[in-house]
């Protein structure tokens, strides 16, 4: 029975990290296929650029005094922030918004102003909002992304959302 727990753990441990790499790659292409750039609002309320890449605490901090975002939300953070409240006055994004691979965030707070996600553009040409593998399995202490499912998304977007695999024995 040990060999057995031992065998799953050092699996799941092993899937976690090939997931991150994996996912840290696809951005890399991404980014460069797409030519992809850090946001820079800083000093904008109306913020306006195709693709707004939040990877780390710099390029977050650049949205700090954006309201309206017009283009595309994508945040990947891995375990470099643990929450967007720098976020707290964006209330519209008009393209998707597509967060993963955000080990460290347990809640949405900072984006709880967002009132619509227009999906001018969709994610995979049939989401407006992605919200997925947002969880933490390396701390037993927080496990991810939670209240995901206390939002009604159908209010911010008519379009569809793909939101799973996301915290895990949240309360």
């Amino acid at each position: 029975i040990y060999k057995i727990k031992h065998h799953i753990l050092i699996y799941t441990y092993l899937s976690h990290i090939y997931h991150i790499f994996l996912a840290d790659f696809i951005m890399f292409f991404i980014k460069l296929i797409l030519g992809l750039t850090s946001a820079i609002c800083a000093s904008g309320l109306n913020c306006t650029q195709d693709n707004f890449y939040i990877s780390d605490l710099v390029s977050l901090n650049s949205l700090e005094n954006c309201t309206t975002i017009n283009g595309n939300l994508i945040i990947n953070t891995g375990f470099s922030v643990d929450n967007f409240r720098v976020l707290d006055n964006v209330e519209t994004v008009s393209g998707y918004l597509f967060m993963f691979d955000n080990h460290n965030i347990s809640s949405l707070i900072g984006l709880h102003n967002l009132k619509e996600v227009g999906g001018e553009e969709l994610y995979l040409n049939s989401y407006s909002i992605v919200i997925k593998y947002n969880h933490n399995e390396l701390n037993n202490t927080h496990e991810g992304l939670c209240y995901t499912n206390t939002v009604n998304w159908t209010d911010i977007t008519s379009n569809n959302i793909d939101i799973r695999d996301n915290g895990i024995n949240c309360p």
